[in-house]
């Protein structure tokens, strides 16, 4: 069987919107068969920290510590996902 060179991280954040919905993309997109469509492998999915109510009052910025924590995963997810196709 070949490897599938593509892979499919799921990473359904709404951190940075002040609406909710796209982490539910992720779930309708799979539903809707695009990892066999583009013959991709499932790469896992990471844990998006709990939104925070109120804007950061120096950015503005919604979620900003949770967005600062969460990227540096997003990262390490993306990096050993783009490692493992290499091997």
């Amino acid at each position: 069987m070949p490897t599938l060179s593509y892979a499919i991280l799921e990473a359904p954040s709404t951190l940075g919107l002040a609406t909710d919905g796209v982490e539910r993309l992720p779930d309708r997109l799979l539903d809707l068969g695009l990892a066999e469509r583009i013959h991709a492998r499932r790469a896992g999915r990471l844990a998006v920290p709990p939104k925070e109510p109120m804007p950061d009052p120096e950015s503005g910025t919604l979620n900003a510590r949770a967005i600062a924590a969460w990227s540096p995963k997003l990262a390490e997810a993306v990096e050993a996902v783009t490692r493992a196709n290499f091997r």
